[in-house]
């Protein structure tokens, strides 16, 4: 390690993808390597050189190595080999960096004197969040092998950090917290015709954004609160649910929740982050009253683009919404319902928190989370 600059290496053959862990990785890699103090070793498979060279405007960054074999090159049944092969890869190809930072779940780990692992959120240790019983059973075991193979942690809210405390007393590493932060694409935007034609956009209404195959995301609370509104209300406005499903999986959540909904309410699919943007700008605003969350990257996306939010009073999510959101208890109907009237009739109300987003969305940057990284990596210890 020079007194400067820190060698800092990345498995990135898995930061390409629309999930929340890829775009972490994409914007964070992006922020390194405009920094002086890091230089970035990129590792990857064969077949990526397109899209990272995409990544980083047609110019990879010095000492990126695309030579690592993918766990499927020769087929399921040899996919144990080929990980035992990658380990001794891995630890081969970042010998000689200061730092090796594991930016989501691993599969395969390799020994290195200082590693730094990102962990993400730790709800599937928690019952009450409808996880999958699977997930729920090989979970705790996971993150237990991540952090015994952890100098350091890094993780995007302090709920993340005290559950790390709470549930892995025995991990004594350094555990940072690194906000995250919305993309510069998330600003005040106009609707387009285009837009407005293609989706049918009335002068008002409101909006969810996310998954709705994930129980915790509570929608179909949300949308109950929304049923449960006078007509007037639903008369005179629409809830666009905003989601990257498919029709079958928008008729699949209906039926498994008992859920009828009116012509006020509905599915917007294939919605590309260019109009998704549009649509977040020109909400009355947005509900995001999930029960869990080691984030909440939504909210601030929402808060960025002049769009009120109306989100839960639990886990990550006042961390990120401070002062500038409505809080409501997730499950509580009623108060979901309350604020979606408080929200949609009360203009003042309206401006206040259009201004109030925007101003708290100045608080979070990409380029802050790196900083917070390089800190976390400084104070990595040796093995």
């Amino acid at each position: 390690m020079s007194a400067s600059r820190y060698s800092i290496g990345y498995d990135v053959s898995s930061i390409f993808g629309r999930n929340g862990i890829a775009r972490y990785s994409r914007e964070l890699l992006l922020q390194m390597s405009r920094r002086a103090d890091v230089s970035l070793h990129l590792v990857g498979t064969r077949n990526q050189h397109i899209e990272l060279s995409s990544l980083f405007d047609g110019v990879l960054p010095v000492g990126t190595d695309l030579s690592m074999m993918h766990e499927r090159a020769l087929g399921a049944p040899l996919r144990r080999l080929v990980r035992l092969w990658k380990s001794r890869e891995i630890r081969s190809l970042f010998a000689s960096d200061d730092v090796l930072h594991y930016l989501g779940p691993q599969k395969i780990f390799a020994r290195h004197n200082r590693t730094v692992s990102t962990v993400h959120d730790l709800i599937p240790l928690y019952d009450a969040f409808s996880v999958d019983a699977g997930l729920r059973y090989r979970f705790p075991r996971m993150i237990d092998r991540q952090l015994r193979h952890s100098d350091a942690v890094v993780c995007p809210s302090q709920w993340v950090a005290e559950t790390i405390h709470e549930r892995f007393p025995w991990y004594h590493g350094p555990v940072t917290v690194t906000p995250l932060a919305a993309g510069s694409i998330f600003a005040p935007t106009l609707m387009s015709e285009a837009v407005q034609h293609r989706y049918q956009i009335p002068d008002r209404y409101m909006v969810f954004v996310g998954r709705i195959d994930v129980a915790r995301k509570n929608l179909d609370v949300i949308l109950s609160a929304w049923q449960s509104l006078e007509p007037r209300l639903r008369k005179s406005a629409q809830f666009l649910v905003i989601t990257d499903r498919t029709d079958a999986d928008v008729t699949k959540f209906l039926h498994d929740h008992d859920l009828k909904v009116d012509s006020s309410v509905r599915f917007l699919t294939s919605v590309t982050t260019e109009e998704m943007v549009q649509l977040l700008s020109n909400a009355r605003g947005m509900v995001f009253a999930s029960q869990a969350e080691g984030f909440g990257l939504p909210i601030l996306e929402a808060m960025q683009c002049g769009c009120p939010v109306i989100t839960s009073n639990v886990t990550s999510m006042p961390e990120v919404g401070g002062d500038a959101a409505l809080y409501v208890s997730p499950n509580n109907l009623e108060e979901v319902r309350s604020s979606i009237i408080h929200l949609l009739d009360n203009d003042s109300v309206y401006e206040q928190l259009k201004f109030q987003g925007l101003e708290r969305s100045k608080q979070f940057s990409w380029s802050t989370t790196a900083a917070k990284t390089v800190e976390a990596y400084k104070a990595c210890p040796h093995r």
